[in-house]
């Protein structure tokens, strides 16, 4: 919205001028640079004279060389351009046009480029240049759509120019139509567009025999017109209604609405629309079989032409001749001027021809855009191929990260729970190891009252008994301690051991000792902390070593008594 109110300043404060509007086009965005160039043409310039123009054309330029900045070079080269269109000079433009769009594709601005390529197609085909000038438009809404409708301001006038381009240069209705209901979607550019679209609609449902649809299109573009007093669409739109009136039998209103076409079109000089006006007010004469009124609208056309011809495209002149044709040999009909007749006919009929070849030749034309049109098709339907296996890849992509992260976490968590376990696990064990040294610590002392006090020996060998029947023997250090406090109690034991069983291991001597003091197979897998099962076949294996080296059927208990 920033370039509305920008164009509104510009409107109303001209005296300011030129470099003040090319500073604010510094303030816009790329794509919204020519849509506000056009906007300031038409409000501000359409009256100008060539001089006054250049000045300006000239400072907008002074502003980009100084920055360089190749956006306002092409919005310069589009104002200038646009203004030699509105004058009618299209070859002039047509320069201008070319110039911003290999600029704009030289310096990849994707998205001047597509309006300058627009601008240079709807140029080109005012120049009967039609293949040509349609190929452009359709590249450019190719690329309008690949890039995104929002990038373009005035989409509404791109669409409506190509619906006007398949109606009035190649007679097709179904494009037409589809392109000018596109178009009435997207807000329009100027009231000039939005009437435009209405009389399009309106001529469409003619010539599809719906005439209801064509008067309430006619009768809305008439109400714009005269709303906004636009002295041209006013004409336009006149004449289209007069000539419904016509075809309708309404003769007397036809003729209103066919006058007031032919003043205003002479007014604003639009030397094809009078000519015409003219035509169909000599076709109402003939209706009311007047032919005198005939042959001097047919006059006042001819002459027109005649004064005009330079301004007048190929299309439109053929077109004037077979009315002016047509219309004499109407007239010598009902004069009866069989002579007249037969020289108007051949006349007439040279000019149907002229515009059947005009209008083969834009068939021949609307076949080459066909497949044009299928190529950019295909083309678009790459690009937009191309865009989904992008986004497919991004999403995958992103799910694949996703995931990484959750398994990431996951790891991380189990890490910290694993982390959490053992140090509860190893301080559960400090803890045991604390508490298990603080009884060896009690045994030393106990022992050491034993040997202080004599007297009371059995009594503390006792207390020692329960002692070592029901602390657990888990480590290297508690076996070293269990050792030295059972050596007290029975002197030599494991030395015996060693001497009477050759070979015995470690783990044999606990279990004897153990054996020793009495206890069962579940005390003794207590105190180890082992299965039941493994002292069994543990005491197993060792009574067979016994068996071996005492050459005697003894079991362990006799074995240690012996001991």
């Amino acid at each position: 919205m920033r370039w509305i109110f920008i164009l509104i300043g510009c409107v109303f404060f001209t005296p300011m001028a030129w470099s003040q509007s090319a500073d604010s086009l510094f303030l816009l965005k790329d794509y919204e640079k020519i849509p506000y160039i056009s906007r300031l043409l038409r409000q501000s310039y359409k009256g100008a004279d060539e001089k006054q123009v250049l000045a300006f054309y000239d400072a907008l330029q002074e502003a980009a060389f100084k920055k360089d900045d190749a956006t306002i070079q092409i919005a310069a080269l589009a104002f200038l351009a646009q203004y030699y269109t509105l004058q009618n000079n299209l070859s002039k433009a047509q320069q201008y046009y070319e110039e911003g769009l290999e600029l704009s594709h030289l310096r990849r601005l994707k998205y001047l480029e597509p309006v300058m390529l627009h601008l240079a197609g709807n140029n080109a085909y005012k120049q009967d240049r039609y293949a040509s000038g349609l190929e452009k438009l359709l590249r450019a809404h190719t690329l309008m759509e690949n890039l995104g409708s929002q990038y373009f301001p005035d989409m509404g006038q791109y669409l409506y120019d190509l619906g006007y381009a398949y109606f009035y240069y190649y007679e097709d209705l179904v494009e037409a139509l589809r392109f000018v209901q596109a178009a009435m979607k997207y807000p329009m550019p100027s009231e000039e567009t939005d009437i435009g679209c209405h009389n399009i609609l309106g001529l469409i449902y003619r010539a599809t025999g719906e005439a209801n649809l064509s008067d309430s299109c006619f009768k809305i573009a008439l109400h714009k017109a005269e709303a906004i007093r636009d002295t041209a669409n006013i004409g336009d739109v006149s004449g289209n209604i007069g000539y419904n009136h016509m075809q309708a039998g309404r003769l007397n209103e036809a003729e209103v609405f066919m006058k007031k076409d032919y003043h205003l079109s002479m007014l604003k000089q639009n030397w094809t629309s009078a000519c015409l006006a003219k035509m169909t007010l000599s076709s109402i004469a003939l209706a009311r079989n007047n032919t005198a009124a005939s042959l001097e609208y047919i006059h006042d056309a001819r002459q027109l032409v005649h004064t005009h011809q330079a301004q007048l495209t190929r299309k439109a002149l053929y077109t004037i001749y077979y009315f002016i044709y047509m219309n004499l040999s109407r007239t010598a009909r009902l004069q009866g001027n069989d002579k007249m007749l037969i020289g108007v006919l051949d006349s007439m009929i040279l000019y149907k021809d002229s515009l059947f070849r005009s209008r083969e030749s834009r068939e021949k034309a609307s076949v080459q855009i066909k497949l044009i049109k299928e190529s950019n098709q295909y083309q678009l339907e790459l690009l937009r191929s191309e865009e989904r296996r992008n986004i497919l890849f991004r999403n995958t992509l992103i799910i694949i990260i996703l995931l990484v992260v959750v398994v990431a976490l996951q790891i991380v968590y189990r890490l910290k729970r694993v982390n959490k376990n053992n140090e509860e696990q190893l301080t559960e064990y400090a803890n045991v190891l604390v508490e298990k040294n603080q009884l060896l610590e009690q045994f030393s002392n106990k022992m050491q009252e034993l040997e202080n006090q004599p007297e009371h020996i059995e009594h503390q060998i006792e207390d020692i008994f329960k002692e070592l029947r029901s602390r657990p023997i888990l480590s290297e250090d508690d076996w070293l301690h269990f050792k030295q406090l059972f050596e007290r109690i029975y002197k030599n034991f494991f030395t015996n051991i060693t001497q009477h069983i050759p070979g015995i291991t470690q783990s044999e001597i606990r279990l004897l000792a153990l054996t020793k003091l009495g206890l069962s197979t579940k005390e003794m897998a207590d105190l180890q902390g082992v299965a039941a099962d493994s002292i069994r076949k543990a005491r197993y294996r060792l009574r067979k070593k016994i068996e071996l080296y005492v050459h005697e059927n003894k079991n362990i208990a006799q074995v240690l008594k012996e001991l």
